[in-house]
């Protein structure tokens, strides 16, 4: 698999999980929007194969006839052998008798699941013991962990007032969290890791289509401009529309209006693996009503 689309129409709940390998415990860093997920996934492989298996593809590692994790940060459980093996990092140079005169393949280190946790001696293999979880299933477990969800509508005129006809409306993401609203520039950031492989998904709104109610819709590739006060008539510099019609006679006497953010969701696998890549594509959308009236002068001589 090099690339995959997945398409998902969501209205006004939070996008439904892609996976369930996920931690809700794992880290975050607030300030760069990134978080860093473990998924709890046994590698197949045939130096990795499972012991045994469980209901729903839930793969079990024995040591001792004792049950033992699958995989631990940055390694994964190889039956054969009986310990945990991950890259050594960095690789001894080819004079090292490890390489028992080979010049292809790589090193690998074996920690052994025994307390307090020993060092067995590393050792050559031509192919990596364990290939890890396919790549795509990670990027659904990062994306899901990033719990994104529809954003909060910023409109002029704001609820329980009326706009007039021919006035600029403004239109804005209204206080966006990071999983709400993510740019381009600065995506949301999540990197699931499960043994030997890593994937990193940067999620981003490639843009936003606003229906505004009365036939016309407005495509802004930016959150937009809150308006204030002091803009007065003026119109938004960024995302905005104009009503040329009273609202009193539509449903409700008012505009529906939704905003659909379109998701883009660019991930990359790193470690141990072939440096697949893909995209997921999805939508959210927010809805709101917003009333618009027609002032009318009268002129006495």
């Amino acid at each position: 698999v090099s690339a995959i689309g997945i398409v998902l129409v969501v209205s006004g709940v939070a996008w439904p999980a892609l996976g369930d390998l996920k931690n809700p415990n794992a880290p975050s860093n607030a300030a760069h929007g990134s978080v860093t997920v473990i998924a709890d996934w046994a590698p197949p492989s045939q130096d990795a194969a499972p012991a045994g298996g469980r209901p729903g593809g839930e793969q079990r590692c024995a040591f001792q006839g004792a049950d033992v994790p699958c995989f631990r940060p940055g390694s994964s459980w190889s039956p054969s052998r009986q310990c945990y093996v991950s890259l050594r990092d960095p690789q001894p140079p080819k004079s090292d008798p490890v390489w028992q005169g080979n010049r292809t393949g790589q090193i690998f280190d074996c920690l052994s699941p025994m307390v307090p946790l020993r060092h067995l001696p590393p050792f050559w293999a031509a192919q990596p013991p364990a290939a890890g979880p396919p790549p795509i299933e990670l990027a659904e477990s990062a994306t899901d962990s990033m719990q994104l969800q529809p954003f909060r509508i910023g409109i002029t005129p704001p609820a329980g007032s009326t706009g007039l006809v021919a006035l600029p409306t403004w239109l804005w993401v209204d206080a966006p969290a990071d999983n709400q609203w993510a740019s381009r520039s600065e995506p949301k950031t999540v990197t699931a890791t499960a043994g030997p492989v890593s994937v990193t998904a940067r999620a981003y709104v490639a843009k936003t289509v606003w229906d505004m109610g009365d036939g016309t819709s407005v495509t802004c590739t930016g959150p937009g401009q809150r308006y204030r006060k002091r803009d007065g008539a003026q119109p938004s510099p960024s995302c905005g529309h104009v009503y040329y019609e009273a609202s009193d006679r539509r449903l409700g006497q008012a505009y529906s209006v939704s905003a659909r953010s379109y998701w883009v969701v660019d991930w990359a696998e790193t470690g141990i693996g072939n440096g697949q890549s893909g995209q997921f594509r999805f939508e959210l959308e927010s809805t709101t009503q917003v009333r618009i009236g027609e002032l009318q002068l009268l002129v006495r001589r």
